[in-house]
């Protein structure tokens, strides 16, 4: 294995991982009960060390309490999205925090703004 070639979503749960149990190797640590996960954050999930889709909303969560800006949010959800988080829930949820610069700053009316958010992301 290529740790080098790790997403920053798979070097996480690797840590996460290495901080619940003790390993020889990554692919001790892709094994939970006899079975072979292909990548850490399953192995994590399997573990139950985190709920299914549920990192995604904590992460977003943990940025929004740490006064990040929306055009920051935009890019972690994007980032989220392609680590594998479920787009259009984790949208839907967080779609006033992430089109809050463009309904503030700008006074556009919400249909707008969350076309901006939208073109934003699609860059």
């Amino acid at each position: 294995m290529d740790i080098k070639r790790l997403s920053a979503g798979e070097v996480y749960f690797l840590r996460m991982s290495l901080d619940r149990r003790p390993a020889r190797s990554y692919d001790d640590l892709r094994t939970v009960d006899g079975i072979y996960y292909s990548t850490f954050s399953e192995a994590a999930v399997s573990m139950g060390l985190v709920a299914k889709n549920g990192e995604a909303d904590l992460r977003m969560q943990e940025a929004i309490e740490c006064l990040r800006s929306p055009a920051q949010l935009r890019s972690l959800f994007v980032l989220l999205i392609n680590e594998g988080a479920p787009a259009a829930d984790l949208y839907c949820r967080f779609l006033t925090q992430l089109a809050k610069d463009f309904t503030a700053n700008h006074s556009l009316p919400e249909q707008e703004a969350e076309n901006n958010v939208l073109t934003d992301i699609s860059m």
